[in-house]
């Protein structure tokens, strides 16, 4: 008897032709990163890259390296805590701690050898020594 009329399509959004100085997708942009993270963590192992292998001789120059770690992990630290970056704060806290760990290493390395070479310490006695014992 009667039909009813058939439904009416959807209409379609009209989408952009695809230009060759487009990406054919989208992506979401990249998030920032957080250098003084990056900073402190090699900072810190350069510090006890230097104190060990010296025994603490070279603390003149480890010394430096571990506070710079410290403070840059204090500082990526708190970018995440203000909202700056995301990333960063595992490795910001590795870098703390490879800091305090290299700066009382030098300190004892400092205060040891400050104590051996003050008592009369012959640093070429002593290598003159280990060579002999090999």
């Amino acid at each position: 008897m009667f039909e009813p009329a058939p439904p009416e399509p959807e209409p379609q959004p009209e989408v952009e032709p695809w230009r060759a100085d487009q990406a054919p997708f989208p992506r979401m942009a990249p998030e920032p990163g957080n250098g003084l993270a990056t900073t402190s963590l090699v900072l810190g192992m350069l510090g006890l890259l230097i104190v060990f292998p010296s025994l603490g001789l070279l603390f003149v120059f480890s010394l430096p390296c571990s506070i710079g770690a410290w403070v840059t992990g204090q500082m990526g630290r708190k970018q995440v805590s203000d909202g700056l970056t995301k990333a960063g704060d595992g490795i910001a806290h590795a870098g703390i701690i490879l800091g305090v760990v290299g700066v009382v290493l030098a300190v004892i390395g400092a205060v040891v050898w400050i104590i051996l070479l003050s008592s009369g310490f012959d640093l070429q006695e002593f290598r003159q020594e280990l060579e002999r014992g090999r």
